[in-house]
């Protein structure tokens, strides 16, 4: 479901190959392994997420219990809310073909506010918002914590749900250094990066400075011939540099480039440190070794 391409706003969703591979990384780690998917936005991983647990809990023969978490109840669970986790699941459900859904489902029956029944498996998807509680004493195939970075009790969520599962699945963009998020990725948590650089839409065209500080074109076949770069430094392409006018640095460093120091509140932003060093940094008069 993409509202901005209205008037189909309800598309198949057929996955990149980068979706493919995070698909299967989900899949792979689900009553495994903890799961950390840092992610430039509007790159599927929410949608990539449920959709795996979907398939668990509709195809597993045994029972399946899966908790979404968000940091507001109306995130994980609001019928009229797109952004919400479970609207989502509900989205998936009203499209199947009768005969893949599970025999007898009834939306009447089956689905409550933050709960969903398979009546043929008895596997369960529950919802629940990030308190300090949260999924303490219980126990789970797996646990999905979206936009992980924006919840203010990170640390307290993280002990509530350490033996609550085997698959704690991090979803989220990075909010700086400060947060639960941040801590977990630095512990060497199994990760999954998804940056826009993967995305066939937003690299078309894409290019860097070489070290010359010279033009190096990625993508030759959809770069414009009448193009003018932005010799930064940084992997950039025209949907890039577009989206960079539109935000601001931080907005930049935590939406689309995977930048935690960048997207925290830095007295300096990372882009003019780098200029700076590349407008008034010389080389070396003496080297003591």
């Amino acid at each position: 479901y993409d509202p901005r391409c209205e008037p189909f706003s309800r598309i198949p969703m057929i996955l990149y190959d980068f979706q493919e591979d995070a698909v299967l990384e989900i899949a792979n780690s689900i009553n495994k392994r903890d799961l950390l998917i840092e992610k430039s936005r509007d790159m599927g991983a929410s949608w990539l997420c449920i959709l795996v647990l979907f398939w668990f809990w509709l195809f597993s023969k045994n029972k399946i219990s899966i908790l979404l978490g968000s940091r507001v109840e109306s995130y994980v669970d609001d019928t009229e809310n797109p952004k919400s986790l479970m609207w989502k699941w509900d989205f998936i459900m009203r499209n199947l073909p009768n005969w893949v859904k599970p025999k007898g489902y009834c939306e009447t029956d089956h689905r409550r506010h933050l709960h969903i029944l398979n009546p043929v498996t008895g596997s369960v998807c529950d919802g629940e918002s990030t308190n300090k509680n949260f999924a303490r004493g219980d126990r789970r195939t797996a646990i999905l914590l979206d936009e992980f970075a924006a919840v203010d009790l990170g640390e307290e969520v993280l002990r509530a749900t350490r033996d609550a599962t085997r698959c704690r699945i991090f979803n989220s963009t990075p909010m700086g250094i400060g947060n639960a998020f941040y801590d977990q990725r630095q512990k060497g948590t199994h990760r999954l990066r998804l940056h826009w650089t993967s995305h066939p839409l937003k690299n078309i065209g894409m290019y860097i400075a070489d070290s010359k500080g010279l033009l190096k074109i990625i993508d030759k076949d959809g770069y414009p011939a009448s193009y003018k770069p932005i010799l930064d430094g940084k992997i950039r392409s025209p949907w890039y540099d577009v989206e960079c006018e539109r935000g601001s640095p931080r907005e930049i460093a935590q939406e689309l480039d995977i930048d935690y120091l960048g997207s925290g509140h830095q007295f300096f932003s990372a882009s003019s440190i780098q200029k700076a060093i590349r407008d008034y940094t010389i080389k070396p008069i003496l080297l003591v070794v």
